[in-house]
């Protein structure tokens, strides 16, 4: 397919937080820029989908801001009501994280189902091909994909890691499987609306109704822990499922009425590296970037992401 989209400054591939952070601070700051991500709907794990009658997050689950550079950061949303506390220093959505995630994206140039299947360095900067719309061009790029998918694409585009970054193919992730139930009546869990280390099985279970997301009925999301969906990734779902609404039971206090289970396979990075952003190559400029470099939390993507803006405009 030949290329038949105009080359821009930047290109950031995958629309997560981390993307979205650096692509709004460089739209901002004057930067042409495009986000490809091969989601429906920008927002990476920052997900939500309808159960019955309600809704839910069904990827993360909440903000934590205990850094003050990323409280100044998410200040404005604050400010206008479209991030509420939770509970001290935890933030959720006036919605849905996925209608954040929106937010965060209006006004950028954001390509959703998209397959990048090579990036190729030319005179200008960098060609990127991808499976659906052909090749997109750009002076830099940034790679924002879980680290696993940013190496992959790296070896199979012939892209070698300088050998001080060697130590980023030891970084692995945990799965996570969340489960989301929507309930006949209330649950049994008390305000705020959350639980946290509940079994060996279950790490949370957020009630969405209280959360202010599911405000049509009572919804709820059933975390597992990181050890027990890596032990638990292959079993059939149906046995899945009857696991963790046997742990849950206690805590859900009404029939369940619809139940939808999502399996990340690349949840949380079990290390990190020691710095924000790093780049790989610095002609043309393509640079790392995500939740194995700013921390393992939505905290940790948006400091990421501001990174990465910063180093693109030095």
């Amino acid at each position: 397919m030949t290329a038949s989209h105009d080359s821009v400054d930047i290109l950031i591939l995958g629309a997560g937080l981390t993307g979205l952070v650096a692509a709004r601070q460089l739209h901002q700051a004057g930067y042409r820029v495009r986000l490809l991500d091969k989601g429906f709907h920008p927002g990476g794990r920052m997900a939500s989908r309808s159960i019955g009658t309600g809704a839910a997050d069904h990827g993360a689950q909440v903000l934590t801001l205990r850094d003050p550079e990323m409280q100044a950061w998410c200040r404005p949303w604050i400010t206008n009501g479209q991030l509420i506390e939770w509970w001290p220093n935890h933030y959720r959505p006036q919605g849905s994280f996925r209608a954040w995630s929106l937010g965060l994206a209006d006004g950028l140039t954001v390509h959703t189902q998209i397959t990048v299947s090579q990036l190729t360095a030319n005179s200008n900067g960098w060609n990127v091909t991808t499976r659906e719309q052909g090749t997109f061009s750009a002076s830099s790029v940034v790679l924002t994909f879980p680290l696993p998918q940013a190496l992959q694409l790296l070896d199979q585009s012939g892209i070698a890691l300088p050998e001080s970054q060697a130590e980023f193919r030891t970084i692995a992730y945990s799965p996570c499987f969340v489960l989301v139930a929507e309930l006949a009546g209330p649950s049994n869990i008390a305000a705020p609306g959350k639980l946290e280390s509940v079994s060996p099985a279950i790490a949370w279970i957020a009630d969405h109704h209280q959360k202010g997301i599911s405000p049509e009925s009572v919804s709820v999301a059933i975390q597992a822990t990181a050890d027990w969906s890596r032990a638990n990734y292959d079993v059939p779902e149906a046995d899945n499922i009857a696991a963790l609404l046997a742990d849950a039971a206690p805590y859900l206090g009404s029939p369940i009425t619809a139940t939808s289970l999502k399996r990340w396979r690349y949840a949380f990075p079990t290390s990190q590296a020691n710095a924000p952003v790093v780049t790989v190559c610095e002609s043309p400029r393509l640079i790392l970037a995500g939740d194995a470099f700013g921390g393992p939390n939505l905290e940790g993507a948006i400091r990421s992401g501001l990174a990465a803006a910063t180093l693109l405009q030095s």
